[in-house]
């Protein structure tokens, strides 16, 4: 059903972009087997769900397509047939971009293709990419923040002569399987592809790693842009029969978080075929070959066009057109800068206030005045978007005007925050007045905008803070007193040889933030404290840095008598530090 071709051809098309329902059990919703199965749906949020052999997949010398053309849709297959003896609580899909084929007849060729929306993708064991036996599967999502989920061989995983793929080329997605065989895993001399072009992505499986070729596979694993989070090792290459199998594994751009085997910014390559690349940021500031804007090379427009350039220019994209406007917004500038005081502050949301970064920053000190200036006339709603503005366009000079805006309660929060991220040296008196404040979120901020700003004069409040009951306060209070490295020693001291399980721990903490042989030396003094808690604290503070003479007792923590104290000891080293 649904467009199935078993030995001959199935089509089901359907127009418009209602909202549908397929439900099937299976060789449904694009299915092929020795014939073509092609189901098209133009729009609208869909629902696919089926049990086995689905949502274009394909057998032997068969060709099954899915087609979705919009809408937020989820695929849904699984739950009629056992997956085996290795995986005894999962079922068999074979769906969502599937090919197999039988011994000698050839493989076939299963293809969904998803043409916009945010989406979800279901499936248990084989699917989302999978290809067996000489089959080509490719599942191609052009748009949206999709999840993906599986079980184990899915989201391009190829096997036995096999080629699949799993293009996703725009969103913030989740990849995530049960148990692994996937993100990009080529096996007995099968094919895997995996390209993410953008988006902020999330790979995780509990044995995921991505660009993976084991027994004379290849799988290539390709994300081209965003802050992804990996959570296993990539680029891994696996030797058997006697020749190496080639896994690769390429992050070209963003800030990336790897749980192991490499770090942003960082390459490797494995005496078994095994290659990764994290290439650093590379995001342009602006796209090659624009031209900078020059302030003031246009004429101030009148109101009607100056509306629709500022509209132009605040758009929640970053089309070429956006920037055009806000090209034109620095070129008109200093009067434009004024009439956008004047009539579009109240009520500016990010993307104006990014439009008055912009500006400002275009403009220098006509634009650090200009806004200095609006603060004597501007309403609460106002002077919130101009610290804002400040803040976006580096503006330091308003730090003069914070201590009087944190005299408004409406604006406290703000100008606290804004004193930290401006240096603004000004403001120290009132950050330290703060520091008494009866709200914990006050406190936290003023804390954490002294850290930024690291004035002496903040030493004695630093260690006060040391002892305040709230534990979010005391660590931004510890990360203010590393900034006075002989206060903090003298103070660490006293604390870690407090009675108080907490403040000993809390004076251990500072002496780690110091991290002078001193410090350390005191350190590894409690590493043999009475206190599980302290003796904890110790391991984690001179993880990798342990003085040489305390490293018998570094690692005498291993056979603790407390099993937690054992199990922190077998997470941090010694290191090679003397």
């Amino acid at each position: 059903t649904f467009g199935a071709g078993i030995g001959g051809v199935g089509v089901l098309s359907k127009e418009g972009d209602g909202d549908d329902t397929y439900r099937a059990e299976t060789l449904c919703e694009g299915f092929g087997s020795f014939g073509i199965g092609l189901l098209r749906d133009s729009g609208g949020t869909d629902d696919y769900e089926a049990m086995l052999y689905a949502q274009g997949s394909a057998r032997s010398q068969g060709a099954g397509w899915l087609i979705d053309g919009a809408g937020r849709d989820m695929y849904r297959c699984g739950g009629l047939v056992d997956a085996g003896a290795k995986f005894p609580t999962a079922h068999l899909s074979c769906a969502q971009a599937y090919a197999d084929g039988w011994s000698g007849l050839g493989g076939g060729c299963g293809l969904l293709t998803d043409l916009g929306g945010d989406d979800v993708y279901v499936c248990e064991v084989r699917g989302q990419g999978c290809a067996l036996d000489g089959g080509v599967a490719s599942l191609y999502d052009k748009s949206g923040n999709d999840d993906y989920s599986g079980y184990d061989e899915g989201q391009a995983f190829a096997s036995q002569s096999s080629f699949s793929t799993l293009f996703d080329l725009d969103g913030d997605d989740t990849y995530t399987m049960k148990v692994g065989s996937c993100h990009a895993l080529g096996t007995g001399y099968g094919v895997a592809l995996l390209l993410d072009r953008a988006g902020d992505d999330v790979y995780m499986a509990r044995e995921s790693a991505p660009g993976s070729g084991v027994e004379h596979g290849l799988g290539l694993f390709v994300d081209a842009e965003g802050t992804d989070r990996y959570y296993g090792p990539p680029g891994k290459g696996v030797v058997a029969g006697g020749s190496g199998s080639l896994g690769v594994f390429v992050d070209l751009n963003g800030d990336d978080v790897y749980t192991a085997g490499l770090a942003d910014g960082q390459s490797k390559s494995t005496p078994t075929w095994g290659v990764a690349l994290d290439q650093a940021s590379t995001v342009p500031t602006r796209e090659v070959g624009r031209p900078q804007p020059v302030p003031g090379s246009d004429q101030m427009p009148d109101d009607d066009t100056m509306a629709a350039v500022f509209s132009a220019a605040t758009q929640p994209d970053a089309s070429a057109a956006v920037q055009d406007a806000l090209d034109r917004l620095v070129r008109i500038g200093a009067p434009g800068l004024e009439w956008m005081l004047k009539n579009r502050l109240d009520g500016a949301d990010s993307y104006g206030v990014q439009a008055f970064a912009t500006v400002v920053g275009a403009l220098g000190p006509e634009g650090s005045r200009q806004i200095g200036a609006k603060t004597f006339s501007a309403t609460d709603a106002e002077l919130a978007a101009l610290i804002e503005i400040a803040v976006s366009a580096s503006v330091k000079d308003f730090g003069a005007v914070l201590p009087g805006l944190m005299k408004k309660p409406a604006l406290r929060a703000a100008a606290i925050a804004a004193a930290g991220d401006l240096n603004a040296r000004a403001a120290v008196p009132e950050l330290l007045a703060a520091c008494r404040d009866k709200d914990a979120e006050v406190v936290r901020s003023a804390v954490a905008s002294l850290t930024k700003i690291a004035d002496p004069q903040s030493a004695t409040t630093a260690q006060a803070m040391l002892l305040n009951e709230d534990f979010m306060v005391r660590k931004e209070a510890v990360a203010l007193m590393a900034q006075f490295p002989s206060q903090a020693l003298t103070a660490g001291t006293s604390l870690a040889g407090s009675t108080d399980e907490g403040r000993a721990r809390t004076g251990i903490d500072v002496l780690g933030r110091v991290g002078t042989a001193e410090a350390l030396d005191k350190i590894a003094q409690m590493l043999l404290d009475p206190r599980p808690g302290v003796r904890m604290e110790a391991l984690m503070q001179l993880d990798g840095r342990c003085p040489e003479k305390y490293r018998l007792d570094f690692l005498s923590l291993l056979q603790d008598p407390v099993a937690l104290v054992r199990s922190v000891a077998k997470s941090v080293s010694a290191g090679g530090q003397s």
